[in-house]
C-alpha cells in the first residue's frame, strides 16, 4: 500500500532527525 511506503518513510526521517 501506499500509506506504507509513506509511514516507513517517515520512519526513517524521525530516526535520521533525531
Amino acid at each position: 500500500m501506499l500509506t506504507a511506503s509513506f509511514q516507513q518513510l517517515l520512519y526513517f526521517l524521525g530516526l535520521t532527525l533525531t
